[in-house]
């Protein structure tokens, strides 16, 4: 299971998209035979934030081709926080966007930059600040 999951989402470059697809139902078929699917979403959690906070994922759509597969087969909640982490990933990028686009137009030599984080489990926004 370990490497249709893992390896398989990673190194699809040479494949076409039946052949993903292909691997991705033969790794929902593995997932229906999961007893303890809290761990497998844990295990496939940890990967996921991995290849997406590394770059490592060759592509977006081949997640997210899994996560649909898993919506389907075990709900939205089970897929809620997966789907996060990407709308995470954009938001992220978005604002590194506009904050490069307003250092470039800003002549200021001092920038200060405050970040506001939310921790998964607490909601409670945790603040830092950086004088660049």
């Amino acid at each position: 299971m370990h490497h249709v999951i893992v390896l398989g989402v990673v190194n699809f470059p040479q494949k076409t998209d039946t052949e993903i697809d292909n691997v991705l139902d033969k790794t929902i078929t593995i997932f229906r035979y999961i007893t303890e699917k809290d761990a497998f979403e844990r295990y496939y959690k940890g990967h996921l934030a991995k290849r997406l906070l590394l770059g490592r994922s060759v592509s977006d759509d081949a997640e997210r081709g899994m996560l649909a597969k898993l919506k389907v087969e075990a709900g939205y909640q089970f897929t809620q926080k997966l789907e996060g982490m990407f709308n995470d990933m954009k938001l992220s990028s978005d604002a590194m966007r506009a904050y490069r686009s307003h250092l470039a137009n800003t002549t200021v030599s001092r920038t200060k930059l405050s970040t506001l984080m939310f921790t998964d489990n607490t909601r409670r926004p945790k603040s830092s600040s950086l004088l660049l």
